[in-house]
């Protein structure tokens, strides 16, 4: 049923009407700057990722990883009097945990922190799954095989198909 819009006033009326005292005072309103910021959650295809970026300094931010991530670096190839030679390669390693990235990482590792949550969560699953492996053609003409997730019914009621023609994996 549509409520019907009523003016301040009228509001005032049904309070006093029911003996209810209502006191109104003006309050200044802060601007933005004042108030403090609220960190987003974010959310993509892999779930909603509680634990925002929240800027430390000019180029690291702070995030939650569930899992270890390693990032490797090829470096950078210096030439000094005809010597090359290859400066800051290495590997580092992030997470699980609080941990401190670079800003141009965070997002990346946020995203790959989310596949490792849901890979782990598919493994640790208790239920049957079933799949129907199904050639397919990719752009440039190659063919493979892939594998679709079915239901059960699905498996069941498929006929009569030769032996040849499907896999089922279970």
């Amino acid at each position: 049923m549509p409520r019907k819009k009523i003016t301040l006033e009228e509001a005032y009326g049904v309070f006093e009407e029911h003996g209810l005292q209502v006191k109104v005072e003006a309050i200044a309103i802060p601007d933005n700057s004042e108030l403090p910021q609220k960190t987003k959650a974010s959310s993509t295809t892999y779930g909603l990722i509680k634990d925002s970026p929240t800027k430390v300094g000019n180029s690291t931010v702070k995030i939650m990883l569930y899992a270890r991530h390693s990032v490797g670096s090829g470096g950078i190839m210096t030439v000094a009097d005809g010597d090359k030679h290859i400066e800051n390669a290495g590997v580092q390693s992030y997470g699980p945990g609080v941990s401190y990235v670079p800003a141009t990482l965070a997002n990346h590792l946020l995203h790959q922190d989310g596949l490792a949550k849901q890979a782990d969560k598919r493994m640790l699953d208790r239920e049957q799954h079933f799949y129907i492996a199904v050639p397919k053609i990719g752009p440039g003409g190659q063919r493979s095989n892939a594998g679709i997730q079915v239901n059960e019914d699905m498996l069941n009621n498929m006929g009569n198909l030769p032996g040849h023609m499907t896999y089922i994996i279970r």
